[in-house]
């Protein structure tokens, strides 16, 4: 599988906040009353209204493409967006069409990153994540990365969790002992990776979504 990885750029601020509501976010600036017109960082209630507002714009736009409207409703926790397709082509109208999307709505999709070099090359520098915009991608090795509380680092051309805290000799291309609750990104399992002494093996040797 092809695992992608994506951003909305400043989602926050993105979304205004509706003229009768501003005098919930008033503050206090050098003795001078602000309200604030856009969502912030730190309010209870941002990522609801702009996840809401995320989902309304897959709703408004489901007919150019459903599969890329059931992609913003179901694989997004604010605003990273996860998720895995089978090939190469999967993954490029994917990325296009979503970004296509969300422009409709005013939103930027960016920040991209994936375990497959052929869709990194695809991907423009500026529209990739920070760790791969000054690499070579035909000699570097891929960045391990994390998100939603789990590491992750493209082997073999899928996903490697790694343990993302306790770790007393850092991250390791290697399937290390660990065991990463995923409720928020809305699954309820665990997953559990089990070290393999020869890499070669099946990844179903040694990692099992319980």
């Amino acid at each position: 599988s092809i695992a992608l990885m994506c951003d909305v750029e400043k989602m926050f601020h993105q979304f205004r906040v509706d003229e009768k509501d501003r005098n919930y976010l008033r503050f206090l600036w050098m003795e001078e009353d602000y309200r604030m017109k856009v969502h912030l960082f730190g309010a209870t209630s941002s990522p609801g209204c702009t996840n809401y507002g995320l989902k309304q714009i897959a709703k408004d736009y489901e007919e150019d493409s459903p599969e890329v409207a059931n992609f913003i409703r179901k694989n997004f926790y604010v605003n990273d967006g996860l998720t895995s397709v089978d090939s190469f082509k999967s993954a490029k109208k994917l990325i296009k069409e979503a970004r296509d999307m969300c422009a409709k709505g005013n939103l930027r999709l960016h920040k991209f990153i994936s375990n497959s070099r052929e869709v990194m090359e695809m991907i423009p520098c500026s529209e990739r994540a920070n760790d791969l915009k000054d690499i070579d991608l035909s000699f570097d090795d891929l960045p391990i990365e994390r998100a939603l509380g789990i590491q992750w680092c493209g082997i073999r051309q899928f996903p490697v969790p790694t343990c993302a805290q306790g770790s007393t000799t850092g991250p390791s291309r290697h399937p290390v002992h660990c065991s990463i609750c995923l409720r928020p990104a809305g699954l309820s399992g665990t997953i559990r990776a089990y070290r393999e002494a020869n890499l070669g093996r099946d990844v179903q040797g040694w990692c099992r979504l319980g």
